[in-house]
């Protein structure tokens, strides 16, 4: 059964998100727009966010429980809401990025510690990223062929 209603956590978060988006998000990509440059990493309002705990950990990526699903339906819910206000502020905000979710759902707890820690941890707002390429396809992702065979008792 699909549940479409949402819980009174994801509802607290979307008016946080609303808020940010109407008094932050939209006027700072807006004056990025103007100005034809990013916004500074230096910037308070990645400050702002950092310290309202978006970045800091996931809102949702970490694996197969019934309250890590509805996590992961959070997130999905909160990315929706912070497009809406401006997705090119949204998509610059501080934290692990797209190299965070693979981590979280396939990382031993070493690999965790030692790619998303800082960003539990550092007082400073951090950004991670993620990069995918292969020889002979550079970076498109439909072009990418791998192939595996068995070398003894490994695999190659």
């Amino acid at each position: 059964m699909l549940c479409l209603e949402i819980d009174p956590d994801t509802q607290r978060l979307l008016e946080m998100i609303r808020w940010l988006g109407r008094e932050h998000m939209r006027p700072l990509g807006l004056e990025a727009d103007r100005q034809h440059r990013p916004i500074p990493a230096d910037h308070p309002f990645f400050q702002l966010v950092w310290d309202l705990g978006i970045g800091r950990q996931g809102w949702g990526d970490e694996g197969d429980s019934k309250e890590e699903r509805r996590s992961a339906r959070r997130g999905v819910v909160l990315a929706e809401e912070m497009s809406y206000w401006d997705r090119g502020v949204a998509v610059a905000l501080p934290g692990p990025g797209l190299g965070g979710p693979p981590v979280s759902l396939l990382g031993t707890p070493e690999q965790k510690e030692r790619f998303l820690g800082l960003f539990a941890r550092s007082e400073r707002p951090c950004w991670g990223a993620f990069a995918m390429t292969e020889p002979n396809a550079g970076s498109d992702v439909a072009a990418i062929r791998t192939r595996a065979y068995r070398d003894g008792d490994h695999w190659v």
